[in-house]
């Protein structure tokens, strides 16, 4: 039996990405949209960039990202 992916949309903020894993309690999030991987959100990126993200107004979590991957499976 395997477990279902989760994933969050890159215009999602860093607390929704937060509640995300922590409801999952996972340590990695998959950024998705329309079936294209944009990266890994991980728990350490959560941590690293939450002060900036508190200090500052919201933004995507496509910024917090520590290494984005641009690539998408060909169907």
């Amino acid at each position: 039996m395997s477990t279902p992916l989760v994933t969050i949309d890159p215009d999602a903020d860093l607390q929704e990405a937060a509640k995300v894993m922590k409801e999952h309690k996972i340590r990695r999030l998959a950024v998705v949209r329309e079936n294209t991987l944009h990266g890994v959100l991980t728990a350490a990126d959560v941590s690293r960039n939450l002060e900036k993200y508190l200090d500052n107004e919201r933004r995507n979590i496509l910024r917090y990202l520590w290494m984005p991957q641009y690539y998408s499976r060909e169907s």
